[in-house]
């Protein structure tokens, strides 16, 4: 009996092992999160909605295409969702919000590309773009793109 719990603690203990290493290695050297802060240098109140598309500098393919920037992140007082980022229509505010991006690259370099369409969703008002380095999480990846007016 003595023989079998010890052979049965050995196991757990083995198992906790492995499972210690493997949680820890889910971020590891093929992994990269990017926080794209996003801008707009002058505020307007036509811009109906925001996509960002990410490419590939190495070979300019498409790694997201039109990512619409639009997320609720709270509630008001009352309950109501209410705490947002990303371009909804009315006044878009200096500051348009910070959206995550993670990649299981390793290597290279990303071109962001954030666009702000008018009320008829067809012509771009304000863009912005800026390209990041891969590298392996931790830390996140800092980027800033202020978009500027283009008519």
């Amino acid at each position: 009996m003595r023989s079998y719990t010890r052979s049965w603690q050995g196991l757990l203990v083995a198992a906790l092992a492995s499972a210690a290493a493997l949680g820890l290695s889910g971020c590891g050297p093929d992994y990269a999160i990017f926080a794209v802060r996003v801008a707009s240098a002058n505020p307007r109140n036509d811009i109906a909605s925001c996509q960002m598309t990410i490419t590939d500098v190495a070979t300019g393919a498409p790694v997201l295409s039109q990512y619409t920037l639009k997320v609720v992140t709270g509630t008001d007082s009352e309950g109501n969702l209410a705490i947002r980022q990303g371009c909804y229509g009315g006044l878009t505010p200096a500051n348009v919000g910070t959206f995550s991006y993670s990649t299981s690259r390793s290597g290279g370099s990303l071109k962001f590309l954030v666009e702000a369409y008018a009320d008829d969703s067809i012509k771009v008002v304000q863009r912005g773009e800026a390209t990041a380095e891969v590298k392996p999480f931790p830390p996140e990846i800092p980027v800033q793109i202020s978009m500027t007016r283009t008519d």
